[in-house]
């Protein structure tokens, strides 16, 4: 916005979506209390589905939708009464393709009256159809329209289509449907109808607050950073997953260095952007951390690695866990094989204990059994550290076998 100094009338955003021969929701009926069995009138059980797509500035100025309907042959009765202006394709399917795209987008040209002389900001979705058709970059290009998409997942927020005009749109919409169905009884809704009853609805969903309104709200004009509260974030925090070893052993061969999530990561409100301020060294062991990921994160998923254990030394040794302050430490052991425990390690184990034997003691994540309190030998899991018994684990066989419990699996 800075660099190109777009005033409100050349920002425009575009959107396709789809319309149905059938209401979206059922209608309502009076009937007496305690009848189970309520008739609706409807136009049929399936439709056939239209798609249009539209365009909107900040002032208020729509572009003259596009009608893609479900069919081979185009006839001209298909089109009546609809939005002066108005274009339309066909194709079997009834939705976008690139080529239909292009011509859309040489009718967006001629109507905003885009040039090197008069630049235009369009902001758009990721659909394929946008951001990989290279006719559409190049017409861009060449009639300097700024073709601005927005992040993944994020149009239901960040679109002034979606925020304030598709909502209204549709409930008109069904609402005329109604209307058109009780008028008509005995007939049912085609796609030769569609025109009009989408150029009546169309007429008064489109207006300057609606699409003032929707700018305003995603924070695009007036520009306004702080527009999403934090709390906002929250839906995002369950993708905050750390990246397997594989990935991090990649980009670590590549001398890219990767963020701990132990790190404290400075957030730049103002530009959106994590600061990661401490690197992880990826060939050093290091065992997962399983703790639920935090409220109010915003560490990027790509950005995440495997942090060192804060209560080993230095990477070096881990805690055989038990029911006491375990003071016993053995060598953390690297992820490809599971460390093993077993009754004649015991000796080994109170020479560097206190007196009393249960406080080293390890307890069996899956019988709770204490390893002083039986005979056979305990295994280790390679990720979160704690210990199982090989009968209760199934690991009997070779020692050298890596061992990951069914809390880290």
């Amino acid at each position: 916005m800075d660099k190109h100094k777009f005033p409100p009338k050349n920002i425009y955003n575009v959107d396709e979506t789809g319309i149905s021969t059938v209401q979206s929701k059922p209608s309502k009926v009076l009937a007496k209390t305690g009848r189970k069995q309520v008739g609706s009138l409807v136009s049929a059980e399936r439709g056939q589905t239209v798609t249009f797509e539209t365009c909107m500035s900040v002032t208020g100025s729509f572009i003259p939708p596009m009608f893609i309907l479900p069919r081979v042959r185009m006839k001209m009765e298909l089109m009546n009464r609809a939005p002066p202006g108005s274009i339309y394709e066909c194709h079997k399917s009834g939705w976008m393709q690139m080529d239909i795209f292009t011509i859309w987008f040489k009718h967006f040209i001629r109507s905003s009256g885009a040039s090197k002389d008069n630049p235009i900001l369009l902001i758009l979705d990721g659909h394929a159809t946008h951001v990989k058709n290279l006719d559409v970059i190049d017409l861009a290009r060449h009639n300097r329209v700024v073709m601005l998409c927005l992040p993944p997942h994020c149009s239901h927020r960040m679109q002034p289509l979606d925020v304030s005009f598709m909502k209204p749109l549709s409930t008109y919409y069904d609402q005329e449907l109604k209307k058109w169905l009780r008028n008509n009884p005995g007939r049912v809704v085609t796609t030769f109808q569609v025109a009009e009853l989408f150029g009546n609805v169309y007429m008064r969903a489109a207006t300057t607050q609606v699409a003032a309104s929707g700018f305003r709200k995603t924070g695009i004009y007036p520009t306004n950073r702080d527009v999403f509260l934090p709390h906002e974030f929250l839906a995002a925090d369950v993708t905050d997953l750390p990246m397997d070893d594989g990935g991090n052993e990649q980009l670590s061969e590549l001398g890219v260095e990767v963020a701990a999530p132990g790190s404290e990561d400075k957030v730049d409100r103002v530009g959106g952007i994590a600061e990661l301020t401490a690197t992880v060294d990826i060939e050093r062991p290091h065992t997962e951390d399983h703790e639920a990921v935090k409220e109010g994160s915003k560490t990027a998923p790509n950005l995440l690695a495997d942090a060192t254990d804060p209560d080993t030394n230095n990477g070096n040794t881990t805690r055989a866990k038990g029911k006491g302050s375990a003071k016993a430490r053995t060598p953390v052991q690297p992820k490809t094989g599971g460390k093993r425990k077993r009754k004649t390690d015991r000796q080994v184990l109170s020479d560097t204990s206190s007196s009393e034997d249960d406080a080293g003691d390890a307890e069996c994540i899956y019988c709770s059994e204490l390893w002083s309190a039986g005979n056979d030998g305990m295994i280790q899991c390679s990720i979160c550290s704690e210990w199982a018994h090989e009968a209760c684990a199934g690991k009997e066989g070779d020692p050298e076998e890596e061992f990951v419990c069914d809390l880290c699996s």
